[in-house]
């Protein structure tokens, strides 16, 4: 059976705003361009291209929009285990996603397009996994608490 957890992430990339000051041979990235940059680097990673072969069950759940520029991951009872090579691809497609939103984040010129979230809620009550990079990663995603009634 298994420890069985529920696992989403997210990235997005917005639209690039510059800032008044930067010069045009800055300004040559477009979010269309970044987002494609970000999917081919993810695609032809060694580890993570792995996630982007639809053979493999775990993917089924992998959405890519490229009309938004977002990937989207979100699997319910999943055995989320790091020595699973499908964990292993899927964590680093996120790692890669926390690299470009890094990246942008100490830019003078442009504003940070990229944000990303990642969250495992375990079988536990307080096992709970929360992680996120970029200008505004809580968009992306948020763990919703409620209480339902069974009787």
């Amino acid at each position: 059976m298994g420890y069985r957890s529920e696992v989403a992430y997210g990235v997005k990339v917005d639209d690039i705003v510059y800032s008044d000051d930067t010069p045009e041979t800055e300004r040559t990235m477009s979010a269309d361009g970044l987002f494609l940059l970000m999917l081919t680097e993810m695609q032809q990673d060694p580890i993570a291209e792995r996630c982007f072969d639809k053979t493999h069950e775990i993917n089924e759940h992998l959405t890519i929009d490229k009309l938004n520029r977002t990937i989207v991951f979100h699997e319910h009872d999943l055995k989320w285990y790091e020595s699973f090579i499908d964990v292993q691809s899927h964590e680093r497609v996120y790692q890669i996603a926390e690299e470009y939103a890094e990246e942008y984040d100490g830019s003078e010129y442009v504003n940070n397009p990229v944000s990303c979230a990642f969250i495992r809620i375990g079988e536990e009550a307080d096992d709970v996994e929360e992680r996120g990079s970029g200008y505004d990663q809580w968009s992306v995603m948020n763990v919703y608490r409620g209480i339902e009634i069974n009787i």
